[in-house]
């Protein structure tokens, strides 16, 4: 898997080849997701059921009547950042894709994955928007823990996510960071500190990574994936949906 490292995070690594921009064909209007999946070396021990949630993420979204107009970006983060797959079609990913994707070890950069998250769907959103698509967004970071070691400080964050606004590249977007398998009151309001200061719409506590959370987790990211790809057309981000 290509990896993302301290000098590549720039929009350049981003966009549509035009083979892949003329494979879109089939739609007018696409919704950019991006899932963002804390790989540090904390989340060992229940890798395996993040990788099963995403999996359940995946065959919710093949279900909606919306599953042709998604693109999906699934990165992982830690020390450095991964990227798992590009934008793709959803009828294009597979399990395979996932299984095995999540191997715990090293840090967290959670701002460097907000930046990467940010920039991401500004460039893909051009690139569509230049060749006469519709596109709206939405943003998934999953952590467990602060962050540790980010080349990026929440200013950079900041910035990454108004110059998605003043691009004016996305009919709308939302942006959401999940808390998971931590309890700690510290780290909640660090977090809600950090979604704040960064542009995040929501901050939701998933609860402990056990199958019954986890299965309720990926509800919650598919229905408002197929919220906010259903809000396409109208200027305006979708309602919240509650987890």
């Amino acid at each position: 898997m290509p990896v993302i490292s301290e000098g590549a995070v720039n929009t350049t690594a981003y966009g549509f080849s035009q083979q892949r921009l003329a494979d879109l064909s089939q739609a007018s209007e696409y919704t950019l997701v991006t899932l963002y999946v804390d790989a540090s070396g904390s989340v060992a021990g229940f890798e395996k059921q993040i990788e099963a949630a995403i999996k359940n993420v995946v065959d919710s979204c093949s279900r909606s009547p919306r599953a042709n107009n998604l693109l999906i970006r699934l990165c992982l983060f830690a020390t450095d950042l991964t990227v798992v797959h590009d934008f793709r079609l959803l009828k294009e990913i597979s399990h395979a894709d996932i299984d095995g994707c999540i191997r715990p070890s090293g840090m967290t950069c959670l701002r460097d994955a907000g930046v990467d998250m940010y920039r991401s769907i500004s460039a893909g959103a051009k690139d569509l928007r230049d060749n006469d698509f519709e596109v709206n967004a939405i943003g998934f970071i999953i952590t467990d823990g602060e962050d540790t070691c980010s080349k990026h400080g929440v200013n950079a964050v900041k910035a990454a996510g108004e110059s998605l606004v003043l691009s004016e590249v996305v009919d709308s977007y939302r942006a959401v960071i999940i808390a998971i398998n931590n309890s700690s009151a510290h780290f909640h309001s660090q977090l809600a500190t950090f979604s704040a200061g960064c542009g995040f719409d929501q901050v939701i506590d998933a609860g402990q990574a056990d199958a019954k959370s986890l299965t309720k987790l990926a509800a919650f990211v598919s229905d408002s994936i197929s919220s906010q790809s259903s809000s396409l057309g109208t200027g305006a981000a979708s309602k919240p949906v509650t987890f």
